[in-house]
């Protein structure tokens, strides 16, 4: 495989950790990660004549240096190493050579992206230059905030509530991942734990707009209206062009039966953004509260005709008018199949209730 290289992390081992850039079959370049022998790699190298024999050298003069700062920690029985577990030498040839290299390299191991970027961080934060923007400290934020953006629009709230636990280790100060570790909690029924984090970032930040969303969201799911519209409310306060807030109240208002309320703000929205799909949602939910049936069918017939026939949450809506209310069950089945081979993970329950309800 054809790579080109931007840094090599290694220690005392016969591996080298390559980090750097391959095309992908779209021809995008994409981050990769290996683990290579250092005798395959040295080979690798030297075909790349005197480029290859520089960074040997500086590999070799690292390597030097890593050694006089084992031998020192060695001979001093107050200090422990640093270098157990991480790799404790990076070359970083842009940095340092000037310039980065294509190797033909074959690959002994493909490593786990997540412990490589936390090695990666591991490694800067003992330089001595480290600085909160170092491009590893980026590339790991990255990473945590894309897988985990990922599995929540999958609706893998475990695996993202503990790759957000780690996360939150290594930024603290980073908002972002504790709403979203709220937000997991939350789905996950965990109500106490989404609470406390909801109250612990609101201590730090009062004025945190999403900390008030997903808190008053918590408190729809748990049937305590007025909280939930309280916190809309001071949300709506802190952020007046954000249309969240308006959102969430239409849907709140929907649940408690002030249909009127909830059409009100469903229009709201729907003014504000007449092209989002998610605006005519929430619209055919309050007419499906309001029992306006065939409103509902017809803003749900909108989305997937004219908007995206996609929308599995379109398709779930429709489904559920379809069989409770016009008794049309191979079309709600339809839906339903359609819509859990979309991902959906409530399609699956509601084929098995409505099949049940046919016995």
């Amino acid at each position: 495989m054809e790579i080109l290289i931007n840094d090599i992390f290694f220690n005392d081992s016969d591996l080298a950790i390559i980090h750097g850039l391959t095309e992908s079959t779209s021809c995008d370049c994409e981050n990769i990660f290996l683990g290579i022998r250092f005798d395959k790699f040295t080979k690798a190298l030297e075909m790349h004549g005197q480029i290859g024999k520089e960074i040997i050298e500086l590999i070799d003069r690292k390597f030097i240096d890593y050694q006089d700062f084992v031998n020192s920690v060695d001979r001093n029985p107050f200090t422990e190493s640093k270098a157990v577990g991480c790799p404790s030498i990076r070359v970083n040839l842009i940095k340092e050579a000037g310039f980065q290299v294509k190797c033909e390299v074959e690959n002994d191991i493909y490593l786990n992206s997540t412990e490589i970027y936390k090695r990666m961080v591991t490694q800067a934060k003992n330089e001595i230059d480290f600085e909160i923007n170092n491009k590893c400290y980026e590339e790991l934020y990255e990473h945590f905030y894309e897988k985990v953006d990922i599995l929540i629009d999958c609706f893998k709230y475990e695996e993202a509530r503990i790759i957000l636990l780690e996360a939150i280790e290594y930024f603290p100060d980073k908002q972002g991942f504790k709403i979203n570790l709220g937000l997991c909690q939350r789905e996950l029924s965990e109500h106490s734990a989404a609470l406390k984090t909801f109250n612990d970032i609101l201590k730090s930040d009062n004025e945190c707009y999403l900390a008030y969303i997903n808190k008053a969201i918590l408190f729809r799911k748990l049937r305590k209206f007025n909280l939930s519209i309280k916190y809309l409310k001071i949300a709506g306060n802190i952020d007046k062009v954000d249309t969240q807030s308006i959102r969430e109240l239409a849907i709140t208002y929907g649940e408690m039966g002030k249909t009127k309320k909830a059409l009100q703000y469903a229009h709201v929205l729907l003014d504000a953004e007449p092209d989002e799909e998610e605006s005519h949602l929430i619209l055919g939910f309050v007419y499906e509260r309001m029992g306006k049936y065939k409103k509902a069918i017809n803003t749900f017939n909108h989305i997937l005709n004219e908007m995206n026939p996609f929308d599995h949450w379109a398709l779930i809506n429709r489904s559920k008018i379809l069989f409770e209310k016009f008794d049309e069950t191979d079309k709600a089945l339809n839906d339903l199949k359609m819509a859990q081979n979309l991902g959906n993970p409530y399609a699956k329950e509601l084929i098995e209730e409505i099949r049940n309800d046919l016995l």
